[in-house]
């Protein structure tokens, strides 16, 4: 475990009608890195990877109209561990979600740390930010206020199919 020597930042989309910092979609939900059962709540690294990871999850082609950003402070000194994606390859005929999810609940379970640092499979260059909803040091976060959401409107057209080549 480490301790972030630096202020962390992180961004999360949320539904409006939705807590949006408690980690309960998770905890009935589950998710890539935990099963259900647990608070984590997921953020990204850069706002344009929150944006990408939602579209994922979203499944439907474009953001729904009721999405806030909150940005995220993690102030230094917060624990945090750090996963290479190196470090925990999936497995090749195992559940899709099964190691990341393992190692994810053993993570919360043992309360190794605040923060866990992953990598995200839209982008290898980026890493999604799981924070432990039940830690001791979540007081320490701060939550900034929920803004809306921001998309240039050529990428709403692609979005919708109705963009078009230069």
């Amino acid at each position: 475990m480490l301790r972030a020597n630096a202020e962390l930042v992180a961004f999360r989309l949320v539904r409006r009608e939705y807590p949006a910092f408690d980690g309960s979609g998770a905890a009935r939900w589950g998710g890539r890195w935990s099963q259900p059962g647990r608070a984590v709540i997921h953020a990204a690294e850069t706002y344009s990877l929150a944006v990408l990871e939602s579209l994922v999850h979203f499944n439907i082609g474009e953001l729904p109209p009721k999405l806030e950003m909150i940005q995220i402070r993690i102030p230094a000194g917060v624990s945090c561990e750090v996963l290479e994606a190196e470090s925990l390859p999936e497995c090749d005929g195992v559940q899709p979600n099964q190691v990341s999810q393992d190692f994810g609940d053993r993570w919360y379970d043992e309360r190794r740390s605040c923060v866990l640092l992953v990598p995200s499979r839209l982008s290898p260059f980026e890493r999604n930010i799981l924070i432990h909803g039940q830690h001791e040091e979540m007081r320490t976060i701060d939550v900034g206020a929920p803004q809306p959401v921001r998309l240039d409107e050529r990428l709403r057209q692609r979005l919708h199919g109705r963009g078009s080549r230069p």
